[in-house]
């Protein structure tokens, strides 16, 4: 029975991994092309340069392909990447029936790719089919006189169109001539006409124009784009082209222009443009159109009726001419231009096995009624559902299992006459077999109701503009009233003026119905602010509305500085570094610049974005990417110091002692050191039970010297797979009192979701399991159906959902009859960090446990508040470590009832207030002014290979052959006279220096004790807290360390350091026993079930 058991576990975990491994196929999708296509075509297979052509699609899926979230299929266009422009808005494709989206188109310009994927719309549908279809603008850019070929590509369907070179062409021999396009096909609504003057440049003394243009009723003239492009009208040869606007290019824009005499006035639908015959420019007249073409671009806009008018295929426009100082003729067919409208739409449809449509409408009419609630009831499980009409009256419930129903109304709106204790019951029933849903047209009379009653509208103006902080609000503002998407007559442009701060608006004495009987739908509509982005208008109850104008700041900035080498020669340095940008103290993704000599070892960044979202600048600054060896990096404003640390080299019996740019060669007498001073520590990163989307993109790792972390000893680490490596290099090897140094390391921040631990030098990641808490399970006096698993008697209902849900507060329900039950209840809990002033706390390291001591989250603290959602239960808020400077404070414990509400110990968290964990400073230590020494310096005479440490303040030379420095110390301690062959090191604050050979040295103190001679062999170390020399065999560099005397705290009270050993050692212990006693009860079993 155990076995089995344990059988049934090992197989249930097997299925769940093999339930998220196929989500993640899944969600991937499938590409179907081959499968769906049914019609790709193109409505010509010719068209001439500056043409418009057609893609029509059309795609139907087999009911055995089984479509799902993501699938999709693409259209692959080859040819020129010039001939055409795939920026276009996506289409839609939207059920015939019910209006829900089955599917999106995307467009891919840069690819030249065009994908229409499925949404979740069709997975329970079955015959679906649809298609869609858009137009295109096609150019020849070809420089040869010849055709170019377009090809589309979807499966094994194919379309071609071939695109005309325009030979010879008549517009170049024109004296005027107008034409037209739509050059932004993302914004397929504006039409660019242009107007060309003298294409055949011919020499003129003195030619102007007058042409007068009127729209006709499906544009109007885009006044503002107009008056703001820069690029509005363009000279090309003679003396204006090519020398006067030389430097622009020939460009001008129409308030430019004016200083040349040309004006372009707009009045209504109508545009004149005056050309004179000179321009009076520098104190002399000039033909402008001297061997000079010009072109105008003026910009109009097509109406909304007309674009969603599908009949509409073209929009045109005709100009008159008059011709002044030259009998130039102009041709009668040049005059007139029309633009062909872009469009693109698309469709789809399926059927629902299980479906109910009911289509709800006002007695003797087909308009719908919006807000009618139907019951649907399952006659066999009791099982209900509830759905509601939209506005066209329509509502629908798929899915439903095989059985007999019963539809019944059971709400509708107040204007319809309904009586609930008199309702229709409508009975029907779903087979498996069936190809179609139940389809229900029910009526229903209008209520007779007072046209008098009146409501007021009211309006609520929000500013999310940082307070107004750059000025940008505007004096007034335009709102218009619309009824169901219409204005309001009487209503439209109503100014708004601020009284003080209050934006605010109101609508007054407005009929609440409308002629039909019918509630009016009210709306509101803003002309957009100046600066700002479209408005957000939200109707927060009936008859209450909010207008939120968001501004957000776009200013840009740089960000410039220098590489500046210090104490080296120009041979030493790198060929080039590398610079990383940093936005309030975080590194910016690809922002990294190569710095070299031949930019003056200088850098810029450009374009940075001046303000965050809330308004506060960006401090931006600088670090350097890699340190080169044998420099030490340093920052001053925004420039990057590099100085050459001094390098002290032994081979044999010779010596090399380099000074940033100077140089000391000598000879010693004989070899001083025997073994390396550096050394190196390496390690692994090693994960677990996890997948490689799981991790970060890096991990930070502290190197500590036996326990102690080391300041700017911190290295980023990243790789592949599930081994990533690190390693310090040039790490002392000896601490000052001779001994070995420990190394070790640890992770900095512990990614979200994993437990750390440490084994050797290696970082082991492990993923922690997904802790769920289980709901109350609820037994239902009936059986409510599931699609898998039925049971006569009582349904159980269990919430397996993560303790911490980030998706918000559950508003899922399951319902049965009159009743309805709650699945499960969230909290939302708010943690903040403070010190003892009350500040946000950056840098705390914190955990969010479950009372079993099972960790749910950690992170560490950003100075923000941090808010989970959590199930009712017993929780703690554990610091794990605080930061510099601050001490550990103890774990809060915090309940949350059934209610929602938090307690912590007896205290009510009150409204939204957090839950606040307050960290004490640390006491400051206080340096005495003696030095302390570990142990007594012995009187007696020392052993060989025994090592005395002293620290004095004064400042040691270079001592070479036999000499000797009297030192004089604050403490009493022996006078030592090494011998000749014993080798002597001094460390104090003086500049580096170096003890050779056979030197002795003479140290006295304050007291006079007993002269002893060290023995051969022995080392005498004399040590203070000035920066010391770094001797090295390996030609890699160690980073310049500050020592310094240790401080004598003095503590205040009694205070309980963390055992930090002791919690893991614990837990270890307990893992450990829980192990041998599972695996000591599957043994015993196993024998237990033989034996029987």
């Amino acid at each position: 029975m155990k076995n089995k058991v344990l059988k049934t576990l090992v197989l249930f975990l097997f299925a769940v991994l093999g339930i998220f491994a196929m989500q993640t196929v899944e969600a991937e999708g499938r590409d179907v092309s081959n499968e769906v296509v049914t019609r790709l075509d193109f409505d010509k297979t010719e068209i001439p340069d500056g043409g418009v052509f057609r893609t029509q699609v059309e795609f139907k899926v087999k009911d055995s392909l089984h479509l799902s979230y993501g699938d999709y299929f693409e259209l692959k266009f080859e040819g020129p990447d010039s001939s055409f422009n795939l920026e276009k808005p996506s289409i839609p494709l939207k059920d015939t029936k019910t209006q829900n989206i089955l599917g999106e188109v995307k467009f891919d310009n840069k690819s030249k790719t065009i994908r229409a994927i499925f949404t979740n719309g069709v997975k329970n549908l079955h015959n679906v089919e649809g298609g869609f279809y858009f137009d295109l603008f096609a150019r020849n850019t070809n420089q040869r006189d010849e055709s170019v070929k377009l090809k589309v590509i979807s499966g094994t369907k194919h379309a071609e169109v071939v695109i005309q070179k325009e030979r010879g062409g008549t517009a170049t021999d024109n004296i005027y001539y107008k034409s037209g396009d739509i050059p932004d096909t993302q914004n397929e609504d504006s039409v660019r006409w242009s107007f060309t003057f003298n294409a055949a440049r011919k020499s003129t003394n003195g030619v102007g124009f007058l042409v007068t243009d009127t729209l006709d009723s499906t544009m109007t003239w885009d006044v503002e784009k107009n008056l703001r492009e820069k690029y509005a009208i363009n000279f090309t040869g003679g003396w204006i082209g090519d020398e006067l606007l030389k430097s622009k290019n020939g460009w001008l824009s129409l308030k430019e222009a004016e200083n040349y005499g040309i004006k372009v006035e707009f009045s209504g639908q109508t545009v004149s443009i005056n050309i004179p015959e000179k321009i009076q420019y520098d104190n002399g007249s000039y033909q402008e159109l001297n061997e000079s073409e010009m072109q105008i671009h003026l910009y109009a806009k097509i109406k909304k009726e007309v674009l969603e008018n599908s009949s509409i295929e073209y929009v045109r426009n005709e100009s008159k001419v008059e011709v002044r100082g030259e009998n130039w003729p102009i041709d009668p067919n040049s005059t007139s231009a029309y633009v062909q409208i872009l469009r693109q739409g698309g469709w789809a449809k399926g059927t629902v096995r299980g479906e109910v449509r009911i289509l709800k409408i006002i007695e003797g009419t087909e308009i719908g009624i919006e807000g009618v609630e139907f019951e649907i009831k399952s006659k066999i499980t009791g099982k209900v559902w509830k759905i509601i009409t939209n506005q066209l009256g329509i509502a629908c419930q798929k899915g439903l299992p095989e059985g007999q129903y019963e539809l019944k109304e059971v709400r509708a709106p107040e204007w319809i006459e309904f009586d609930p204790f008199d309702s229709q019951k409508y009975s029907f029933e779903v087979k498996d077999s069936d190809l179609e849903g139940k389809i229900f047209k029910i009526t229903n009379k209008k209520r007779k109701v007072p046209l008098s009653e009146k409501v007021n509208l009211s309006v609520t103006k929000i500013w999310d503009d940082y307070n107004n902080k750059f000025k940008k609000r505007p004096t007034h503002l335009f709102l218009t009233l619309l009824e169901s998407g219409k204005p309001v007559m009487g209503k439209t442009d109503i100014i708004v003026y601020p009284n003080g701060d209050n934006w605010n608006y109101a609508f007054e004495n407005l009929p609440k119905f409308n002629s039909e009987g019918k509630v009016n739908n009210y709306s509101v509509l803003e002309t957009q602010a100046n600066d700002y982005e479209i408005p957000i208008i939200e109707e927060i109850s009936p008859y209450n509305f909010t207008i939120t104008n968001r501004y957000i700041n776009k200013e840009t900035t740089k960000f410039s500085g220098k590489k500046i080498w210090k104490n080296d020669r120009a041979d030493q340095r790198p060929e080039s570094i590398q610079v990383q940008l940093l936005q309030d103290k975080v590194p910016i993704k690809d922002k990294i610049k190569t710095v070299t000599k031949a930019n003056d070892w200088s850098y810029t960044f450009v374009d940075l974005p001046k303000y965050d979202e809330t308004g506060k600048e960006y401090k931006y600054s600088v670090e350097e990417v890699t340190v080169p060896d044998g420099y030490k990096v340093s920052y001053l404003g925004n420039d990057i110091y590099n100085t050459r640390e001094t390098e002290f080299i032994f081979e044999n019996n010779n010596f090399s002692l380099e000074f940033g740019n100077s140089e000391v060669r000598g000879q010693s007498g004989s070899k001083v050191i025997t073994e390396n001073t550096l050394t190196s520590f390496k390690g692994r990163k090693l994960w677990k039970n996890d997948a490689a989307a799981d991790r970060p993109e890096d991990i930070q790792v502290q190197l500590y010297a036996d326990g102690v972390a080391i300041e700017d000893q911190k290295k980023y680490v990243s790789g592949s797979g599930d081994e990533w490596s690190f390693e310090f290099k040039n790490l002392k090897k000896y601490g000052k009192s001779g001994k070995e140094i420990t190394y070790s390391v640890k992770e900095v921040t512990v990614p979200a979701g994993y437990d750390v631990t440490y084994s050797g030098n290696d970082i082991i990641n492990t993923k922690r399991e997904v802790i769920t808490q289980h709901g109350p399970i609820l037994g239902l006096d009936e059986t409510l159906p599931t699609e898998e698993h039925e049971s006569g008697g009582t349904t159980t209902i269990e919430d397996s959902r993560p303790i911490d849900t980030m998706s918000g507060l559950s508003g899922e329900t399951g319902q049965s009859g009159n009743t309805t039950i709650e699945e499960d209840s969230t909290t939302h809990v708010k943690f903040s960090k403070h010190d003892i002033n009350g500040k946000e706390l950056a840098g705390a390291m914190i955990e969010l446990r479950h009372l079993s001591g099972q960790t749910i989250q950690s992170w560490v603290s950003d100075g923000t508040v941090k808010v989970f959602y959590l199930m009712p239960g017993t929780y703690q808020f554990v610091e794990t470590a605080a930061p510099e400077g601050y001490e550990l404070a103890a774990p809060i414990t915090f309940t949350i009832d059934e209610k929602g509400q938090i307690w912590v110990d007896s205290t009510l968290i009150v409204g939204d207030d957090p839950i606040v964990m307050i960290d004490n400073d640390k006491p400051i230590t206080e340096a005495g002014q003696s030095i302390d020494f570990e142990e007594t310096l012995p009187t007696e005479q020392g052993q060989s290979g025994s090592t005395t440490e002293v620290e004095d303040t004064k400042v040691p030379e270079v001592m070479i052959g036999g000499q000797g420095e009297i030192v004089e110390f604050e403490e009493t301690l022996s006078t030592e006279q090494g011998q000749s062959s014993s080798a002597t090191e001094v460390e104090d604050t003086k500049g580096p220096d170096v003890l050779i050979g056979g030197q002795g040295e003479i140290v006295e103190f304050e007291e006079t004790l007993p002269t002893e001679h060290g023995q051969s062999g022995s080392t005498t170390e004399v040590e203070d807290s000035k920066p010391k020399i770094s001797i090295h065999f390996d030609n890699e560099w160690p980073k310049e360390e500050k020592p310094q005397l240790p401080a004598v705290e003095k503590p205040k009270a009694k205070v309980s350091l963390p055992a930090t050993g002791e919690a893991e050692h614990v837990l270890s212990t307990i893992v450990g026993a829980m192990i041998l006693f599972l695996v000591s009860l599957w043994v015993f079993l196993k024998r237990k079930v033989s034996k029987a």
